[in-house]
Order: structure tokens, then sequence, then C-alpha cells
């Protein structure tokens, strides 16, 4: 039975295989016209560009069409079809484009071939898969086929992300109806959930609240902004690095509480040293951070201690937000470290004005007084949060607005802050 069949499926080898994407891809194109045109459409920009000396024609040509898809054929089978005249295309697709120039030949090993198609008329469509980059190996893109077949030498390389994207916006625009379009959004969830690299990652409407994607869209978004380099800070987030200020991170990350709904946060954290403490109360506009409050930020104190990397004893207090800022607007030029001899006072003074709760205590005995440092550093940190919930994300994103929404909240955070990007 041919694994063409949909009800024939693969039981030697994990869903995760790439033998198992192929076939769920072929499946796709067996049963989809809109896909099927979508992917030659593809391939003949992809000849146009290289400069082939024949292009195959569209499918939607009066004379074009897809007569037969295979999965995994032996170059041994193709008897019949060496008999026939035509034109031969080997196709990579992987997760990126291969760039290397690569000059199709005829092999005479015996070629597996990872996909089969007989576009009509007379041509023939060879596809090699490799959703790793890494794994490709050139000489599968060397047919084993007769004299009769002409071979197209100039090897067209597609890229995963391509055509998800691709078969994503056939969604979007309507273009599939009924069993069509179920199956398409079949595959795009099958790609999603267990090839998750290969998504495009170029809207969070096609996600279908996978916090992976959803977590790689928000990557995405911050290297467009193009503010500094993203990084990863082990349990916790993504970031942007930022080489300026008082702040020094600013992450956009989803949150998922309750499925199937999701957050976006932009976060920032000003203040989160002693430097950039210092650095915060002397440029910092008070009003305007307060303003962005009413415009729907999340302003709350961040007070802690830290020594060399280490921070040591988060509390929010039970100081209001403006009073802290203010104080520490006055007494900026006090910050310093807090010797030994000075941390039960310095602790009873904070607990006076309300930067810590009498709870911080054992936090504070087992962080600060129960060690063998010298010193700490204060710091009177900020947090700040911007959040949109999963249908204002959504639509956002579908209007391509989403990047330039984040990058005005960031200015308008910068800006109270008194940060000159």
């Amino acid at each position: 039975m041919s694994y063409m069949n949909i009800f024939k499926f693969y039981e030697n080898k994990p869903e995760t295989h790439e033998d198992q994407l192929t076939r769920a891809f072929l499946l796709v194109l067996k049963y989809v016209n809109m896909a099927q045109a979508t992917f030659v459409e593809m391939i003949r920009q992809e000849m146009i560009e290289k400069h082939c000396q024949e292009i195959v024609p569209p499918l939607v040509a009066n004379e074009s069409w897809i007569s037969q898809i295979e999965t995994q054929k032996s170059s041994n089978s193709m008897g019949r079809i060496e008999k026939e005249a035509g034109r031969l295309v080997s196709i990579i697709i992987s997760n990126k484009i291969l760039d290397e120039r690569v000059t199709v030949e005829r092999s005479e090993r015996t070629a597996i071939y990872d996909g089969f198609i007989k576009y009509e008329p007379g041509w023939l469509l060879i596809i090699e898969n490799k959703p790793n980059y890494e794994n490709i190996w050139l000489e599968q893109l060397n047919p084993n086929i007769s004299e009769n077949i002409t071979i197209e030498e100039k090897c067209i390389a597609l890229c995963w992300p391509d055509i998800i994207e691709n078969f994503s916006s056939l969604l979007e625009r309507d273009l599939v109806y009924g069993s069509d379009r179920k199956l398409l959004e079949d595959f795009l969830d099958y790609s999603y959930s267990l090839f998750a690299w290969l998504n495009p990652y170029t809207k969070f409407g096609v996600y279908k609240d996978n916090e992976y994607l959803l977590n790689e869209r928000c990557k995405e978004i911050m290297r467009q902004l193009g503010m500094g380099e993203v990084g990863y800070h082990r349990g916790w987030h993504h970031y942007i690095q930022l080489n300026y200020g008082s702040v020094k991170q600013i992450s956009l990350f989803p949150s998922i509480e309750s499925p199937p709904n999701w957050e976006i946060h932009l976060t920032l954290h000003p203040g989160d040293t002693m430097t950039q403490a210092r650095e915060l109360y002397r440029k910092l506009d008070i009003e305007r951070l307060l303003e962005l409050a009413e415009k729907g930020w999340k302003i709350q104190t961040n007070f802690h201690f830290s020594f060399a990397t280490k921070n040591l004893m988060h509390t929010k207090g039970r100081i209001k937000t403006e009073e802290y800022l203010r104080y520490w607007q006055r007494n900026v030029d006090s910050l310093r470290q807090i010797k030994r001899d000075e941390f039960r006072d310095f602790f009873e003074r904070m607990l006076e004005m309300g930067i810590v709760l009498a709870d911080d205590f054992s936090v504070f005995k087992a962080d600060v007084l129960d060690t063998n440092r010298n010193f700490v550093n204060v710091c009177p940190g900020i947090y700040m949060e911007f959040k949109w919930d999963k249908e204002q994300a959504i639509k956002t994103d579908a209007r391509d607005q989403f990047v330039e929404e984040v990058r005005d909240k960031i200015e308008d955070a910068l800006q109270a802050l008194g940060i000159k990007n």
C-alpha cells in the first residue's frame, strides 16, 4: 500500500522523523489544489531568479496538472517513467535556503526520493527534505535517471518557513474552504507542534496558543526593533540588551495562565543596579512616568539589595509608588554600599519608610545578615509593564502594526526615564 494513502502511516518511525513531515506535506499537495498552485509558484519564482533555461508552467495554465505524487520512491522503480521524455528539477527544502552553488548531475547511485511529483506536461520534480540545514548531503540532490530525461542543472532551494507562511496566507485570505481548509489547518498545527523551529513567526494569529511559538514571535519583534542584541537570561526571558541609560534590558514575552487565553508582556527594570539607580533618579521625569500609569502601564517599586551580580531580597514594600520615587530622587546622592555594621540600622530605616516590610526580615537575614558579606549595594529600582491581551495582540499584529506599537511604548518609557536612545 502506498504511503500516500492518507490512512497509511509510518508505524516504525517517530512522529518527529523528517519522513513524517515529508509525507504530511505531500498529502496536502495531493488533496489541496491551492496548496499545489502555491508550491508550483514558489518553484517558478526560484527558477526565474536563478535564470533557468526553462521554467515550469503555472498550475493555472490550461494544460498543466499534477498527475502523480509519491514519497520514498526508489529510482529502481521508475522504469516506465524513464522511457518518456521530460525535464527533471531537483528541489531541496530545509529550515533555511541552501546558499551553496550546486550543479545537479546524473548519478549512478540508487536514489530514494523523499518526494516525487509528475507535473504535466513533461516535468518531473524530485524533492529532498532536510528540516535541519546541517543535515543536507549534496549528493542526494543528484538523480539516477535515464538519458531520456533532461536535468535542470540548477538546484531549486526552498525553505520551510516560506512554505508555512504561504500556506498560512491561504487561510488568512480565506482562499481555501471546507475539507481543504481543515486539512491545511491540521498540517500547520502538526508542523507547529512537532517541527516548531520551522515556523516563520510572522503573526500572533497563526500560533494556535502555543507558548513556544508566541515566544519566538516576541523574539523576532525584538530583533526587528533594532535597539540592541537579543539575548537570553536563563530562568527568565529573552531580552533586548541596551548599552546606555538606567535600564539595560527590555523584554517582550508571552504568558499563558489560563489556556487558551494569553497575554504579551513588555517589561523594563530601571535602576536594577546601584549605578543604574543613580542614573535613573538624576534624570527621571516623575510626572511623565506617572502619566504612563494612566495609559495602561503598571508602575511598581522594585527595591532590593545586591552583591556582585546577585540580587537579594526583592520587595514591593507598602510605600506608594509616587512617594518612593520622590524619596529616592531627593536622596539619590546618598546611594552607596551599606557596610556590615550598618545592615540592621539601614533595614530599620527602610522599614520605617515603608520601603521594606517586617515580613522581609527573614529573607534579609538569610541573604545578608547570616552571610560573610561585608557590604551590600542598595538598588531602589522600578518595575514597568505594559501588556496586550490575546485579542489585542492578534488584531494589531494582523495589521502589521505590532512592532511599531511596541517601539512607541518603549519610546514613551525611555523618555519618562530621561533616556535618549
